[in-house]
C-alpha cells in the first residue's frame, strides 16, 4: 500500500491511500446492481404476475391488478424527489438500505395476511417508494458519486439491472407460480429484499473519500496522465442548484423531451400486444414481440455505457437516440406482418434504453455533479409523468380515431420526433453557470 499526497485549493494536504487490488467503485457498483435487481426490478416486474394469479384463482375483481401498478408507479413518481433529498442528508447506504426494508416489510405483509384490497394497493405503494429509495434514483446517483471520467460503462452496467429484469422476472414469477403458488412467491420477493438489505449493509460506501479514495480511483487516474490536482478536482465538486437551472431553458427543453418520448416508449409498452392482435398478429406473436422490445432495450442500456467512446455530443447521441425512436415509430405505424412489429419494437427498445443511459450521463454535463441525485430525481419524476400519462394520451387519441391504435402510434412517433430536434438545437453551457 502507498500514500498519495494532494495539494487542495483551501491550502490543506490530504494523503490519501492507494491500496492494491480492484477499486472499490465496482465492488459498489455490483452490489448495487444486485440490490436494484432483487428490490426495484423484482417488484417493478414480478408483483402484476401475482396479483392476476391472486385475482383469477379468488374470483376478484381485475381492476385490482390496475389499482396496484397505478400505486407502484404513482408512489415512486411522487417520491423521486424527496428519495435524492434523502440520499444528499443521509446518504446512499441508509437510503438504499431503507428503501429495500420497506420492499421486504410489504412482501412478508402479503404473505402473511389476507389483507383486504385497500390496504393491499397501499402495499403496492409501499414497494413503489421502497424501489425508488433502492435502486431507480439512488442507483445512477451512487455510480455517479463513484465514477466520473471512467462513469459512461460502470452507468451503463447498473442500468441492465432494470432492463434484465424487465425480461427475466416476469417468467421466474409464472414459473414460481406454477410450482409453490403465488402467495408464497411474496415470500420469495422477500427474501430477495432481505438480500438486498445485506448487500446495503456489508458493500455500500457513500464516497470516496470516506476510505481514502478519489472517483475513478489512483490507479485509473495515474494510468490515464491526471496528476494529483485533477485526481483532487474529481472530489471538489462543482455544479448548481435546482433553482439556478430553473433559470435557463436547457432544464425546461430537456423536462419536454424526456415527458415527450415516453409517450411513445409507455404507449408500446402499454398496447403494442393489443395493437399487433388488431392488424392480425397471433397473440402468441404479439407476446414474442414484446420480449423482442425489452430484449433489445438490454442491448440499448449497454450501448449507452460507450458515451467514452464517441466523440459525438450529448445533446447529438441523445437527438440520434430520439430520431431513431421515430423511425421505429413510422415502422410500428404501417406494421401489418409479425416481422414489422419485430422490427418496430426491437428499434423503439433498443434507442429508448440508450437514451435512458445518457441520461444519467448527460446530467453533470448540463447541470454538474454537485447535485445530482436532485436533479435526476426531479426528471425521473417528469420522465415518469410521462409514463403515467402515455396510457391516457394514446386511448384519448385510439377514441378520436375510431378504435384504432395506427394513428396513435402516427402521433407519439411525431412527438418523438419533435423531441429529437429540440434535443439537438440544445447543447449544454457548463460556462453559463460556472460548472468546470
Amino acid at each position: 500500500m502507498s500514500q498519495l499526497s494532494l495539494n487542495c485549493r483551501d491550502g490543506h494536504t490530504y494523503t490519501l491511500e492507494n491500496r492494491n487490488g480492484i477499486f472499490y467503485g465496482w465492488i459498489n457498483l455490483f452490489a448495487m446492481w444486485l440490490i436494484y435487481f432483487l428490490t426495484a426490478a423484482a417488484t417493478a416486474y414480478g408483483t402484476t404476475v401475482l396479483s392476476t394469479r391472486m385475482v383469477l384463482e379468488n374470483g376478484m375483481s381485475e381492476e385490482i391488478v390496475g389499482w396496484g401498478t397505478s400505486a407502484y408507479y404513482a408512489a415512486g413518481m411522487i417520491f423521486s424527489v424527496p428519495a435524492s433529498v434523502m440520499v444528499q442528508k443521509r446518504g446512499f447506504r441508509f437510503t438504499l438500505v431503507l428503501g429495500s426494508a420497506m420492499i421486504f416489510g410489504a412482501c412478508i405483509c402479503n404473505y402473511f395476511f389476507a389483507v383486504p384490497v385497500l390496504v393491499y394497493v397501499m402495499l403496492f405503494a409501499a414497494m413503489g417508494v421502497g424501489g425508488t429509495l433502492s435502486g431507480t434514483v439512488t442507483g445512477p446517483g451512487l455510480v455517479n458519486a463513484w465514477f466520473d471520467k471512467n462513469k459512461s460503462m460502470p452507468m451503463s452496467i447498473l442500468m441492465t439491472a432494470g432492463a434484465i429484469g424487465g425480461f427475466v422476472i416476469p417468467m421466474l414469477s409464472e414459473c414460481l407460480s406454477n410450482w409453490i403458488g403465488w402467495k408464497t412467491c411474496w415470500m420469495i420477493y422477500g427474501l430477495f429484499a432481505a438480500i438486498g438489505i445485506a448487500a446495503g449493509v456489508l458493500f455500500i460506501k457513500n464516497k470516496p473519500e470516506d476510505i481514502g479514495e478519489v472517483k475513478d480511483g489512483h490507479a485509473w487516474c495515474r494510468n490515464h496522465g491526471m496528476n494529483g490536482r485533477e485526481c483532487q478536482d474529481a472530489v471538489e465538486e462543482s455544479g448548481i442548484t435546482l433553482q439556478d437551472a430553473l433559470k435557463g431553458r436547457e432544464f425546461y427543453t430537456i423536462s419536454a423531451v424526456l415527458f415527450g418520448v415516453r409517450l411513445l416508449f409507455t404507449g408500446c409498452t402499454s398496447y403494442l400486444i393489443l395493437y399487433a392482435i388488431q392488424r392480425g398478429v397471433t397473440p402468441l406473436q404479439a407476446a414474442a414481440a414484446l420480449s423482442c422490445f425489452h430484449i433489445f432495450g438490454l442491448l440499448g442500456r449497454m450501448a449507452g455505457g460507450l458515451r467514452n467512446k464517441v466523440s459525438l455530443p450529448i445533446q447529438v447521441l441523445c437527438a440520434i437516440c430520439y430520431g431513431g425512436m421515430f423511425v421505429g415509430g413510422i415502422v410500428l405505424f404501417r406494421a401489418q406482418s409479425i416481422g414489422a412489429f419485430f422490427t418496430a419494437a426491437a428499434v423503439i427498445g433498443f434507442f429508448y434504453n440508450c437514451s435512458y443511459t445518457l441520461l444519467a450521463l448527460m446530467i453533470p454535463e448540463y447541470f454538474g455533479n454537485k447535485n445530482y441525485s436532485i436533479f435526476f430525481g426531479t426528471l425521473n419524476t417528469i420522465g415518469s409523468a410521462g409514463s403515467t400519462a402515455a396510457p391516457l394520451f394514446i386511448s384519448a387519441l385510439t377514441a378520436c380515431f375510431g378504435g384504432g391504435y395506427q394513428y396513435s402510434f402516427l402521433v407519439v412517433s411525431i412527438i418523438a420526433a419533435l423531441s429529437a430536434v429540440l434535443m439537438l438545437v440544445t447543447p449544454p453551457k457548463p460556462e453559463k453557470y460556472g460548472i468546470q
